[in-house]
């Protein structure tokens, strides 16, 4: 196993360019991905990146490490690539330990995210929520938009 850490957390205010360090920090990330996954000593060995606070857990919640999401978004295209290769965590302020990575990797889960209250998995859940366009079966039994009313500005 080895662990990439890929945090940035900078919100501009320092003088930092957001979109440049997030440039810097997924060209860091890819080029320790490429080698990793390029090379055979590690072809039964896990990956685990870790990026902080660069994922909302929690609704009202937002990211605050804009470059840490680039590369989270960057790892799960490799993931996509890599099957049961690459776990992507989002630690948030926990401190690294040996016992948070045992938990980590025995989770066996490709996507995780610890807050204070827990440790997160994303699930996709039905949800009973209205859809957002009305839409009518069209001829050949496919969706398309309802026809809207004629706009009408107000004079």
């Amino acid at each position: 196993m080895l662990l990439i850490c890929a945090a940035g957390i900078s919100t501009g205010e320092d003088g930092t360019d957001p979109a440049e360090q997030a440039t810097e920090l997924t060209t860091e990330a890819l080029e320790a991905l490429q080698g990793w996954l390029g090379d055979e000593r590690f072809a039964e060995s896990r990956l685990v990146v870790a990026t902080r606070d660069a994922v909302a857990v929690h609704g009202g919640q937002s990211a605050l490490d804009l470059a840490g999401a680039a590369v989270r978004g960057l790892v799960r295209s490799a993931q996509s690539e890599n099957p049961d290769r690459i776990t992507l965590v989002d630690l948030g302020r926990a401190p690294i330990t040996a016992d948070l990575v045992a938990m980590i990797l025995a989770a066996r889960e490709p996507e995780l995210a610890l807050d204070d209250d827990g440790l997160y998995v994303p699930r996709m859940v039905r949800t009973d929520a209205a859809p957002r366009c009305r839409c009518r079966t069209g001829p050949t039994g496919g969706s398309t938009p309802a026809p809207r009313a004629p706009w009408k500005p107000s004079r």
